[in-house]
């Protein structure tokens, strides 16, 4: 086996050789020459009593057999490719063709605008102007929600704890809505 011991082949099958050793075997496996060898190793190596031996040789005998699977695997002609090619260029296409579509229908419903939050610390209040110009004084521990954006028909905010509130005046009515209190203003200053 020209300097290729059974234990050197079962390191390289089990990927535990060095890189020289392995280009070593890989040369070795690339001459066709070996084949031969390898048939007589083989029959060598299973009628032993080394355990080694054996299992180094069922692994190679293995990988030999699958690469000649690998390599008498027919070939796909160039019609076929050509063929499978359409197919991924069309399903690419109604893909695309089916998100453009869908973009396309979804803008005719509204997104829900993006909603603002602010939130005092225990111990701490905060002063914050709305859209609208509305000025709120967040008292302590206390939580503000509202749209970036308030509706066309009234100017909605969410109250957890207590603000004061100088209203700007608008004909869309300010609500505040808190647990179980609505306050609705237009154009006034009040405490919640």
């Amino acid at each position: 086996m020209s300097g290729i011991t059974w234990e050197l082949l079962d390191r390289y099958l089990a990927h535990e050789c060095a890189d020289a050793e392995r280009e070593t075997i890989e040369r070795w496996l690339k001459d066709e020459s070996f084949r031969s060898l390898i048939t007589k190793s083989v029959d060598d190596a299973t009628s032993t009593a080394n355990v080694l031996n054996r299992r180094a040789a069922t692994r190679l005998y293995l990988r030999l057999e699958a690469t000649a699977r690998l390599n008498n695997r027919p070939r796909l002609s160039r019609l076929r490719l050509f063929e499978l090619t359409l197919v991924m260029v069309a399903t690419i296409g109604v893909a695309l063709a089916g998100g453009q579509l869908y973009l396309w229908l979804g803008r005719g419903t509204p997104a829900t605008p993006p909603e603002r939050v602010a939130t005092t610390p225990p111990g701490q209040r905060a002063t914050l102007r709305l859209v609208d110009g509305t000025l709120v004084m967040l008292g302590v521990a206390s939580t503000l929600r509202s749209l970036a954006e308030f509706g066309p028909d009234q100017r909605t905010v969410e109250l957890r704890g207590e603000a004061y509130f100088e209203v700007a005046p608008d004909r869309r009515p300010f609500v505040v809505r808190a647990a179980d209190l609505v306050a609705r203003d237009v154009g006034t200053a009040f405490l919640v």
